[in-house]
């Protein structure tokens, strides 16, 4: 009887460390999916950040479209038609609170707007360079971090190809 009590115990044990083993066995296969899963998510970014380099900050983008637009403007503003220049004192008014029509110097206004748009394109274009060292920067992380996905994703293929196979 103690010899059968013995054996019922070690098959108990052993079948409760094989459950576990197959249960942590499923777990790490389900984690490994969901790995698989997200880097399979986030390698299409990264490719196109690595070709093209990083997108543009949409604040830097918009601030030189501004003030290209002030210099453009603020050199050619004896050549306002009076539509140009009723949707100019529109904008203003929008701005300021008043109607179109109670805009007033709207000349000096823009004429002291391209001055200032002058100074902030002079100073974008000396940015640029710093900046463009900066993108040349992150683009080669950014590969990096590509191929490091890569091979992190072969390697969890190759890991859940084995543990399919058990």
């Amino acid at each position: 009887m103690g010899v059968t009590l013995c054996g019922a115990l070690i098959w108990g044990v052993n079948s409760c460390s094989s459950s576990w083993a197959e249960s942590e066995r499923q777990g790490r296969i389900e984690a490994l999916q969901r790995d698989i899963a997200e880097t399979r998510a986030r390698i299409p970014d990264l490719q196109t950040q690595c070709k093209y380099g990083p997108k543009e900050n949409a604040e830097d983008a918009r601030e030189r479209y501004l003030a290209e637009w002030d210099a453009a403007v603020g050199d050619n503003l004896v050549n306002i038609a009076p539509d140009q220049e009723w949707a100019i004192r529109t904008a203003l008014g929008r701005e300021m609170g008043l109607p179109p029509s109670q805009v007033n110097g709207w000349k000096q206004i823009y004429e002291s707007r391209a001055q200032a748009a002058k100074a902030t394109l002079a100073r974008i274009e000396s940015e640029k360079k710093q900046k463009a060292a900066e993108r040349d920067k992150e683009q080669k992380e950014i590969c990096d971090r590509l191929e490091l996905n890569r091979s992190s994703l072969k390697e969890d293929q190759a890991e859940l190809r084995r543990l399919q196979q058990q």
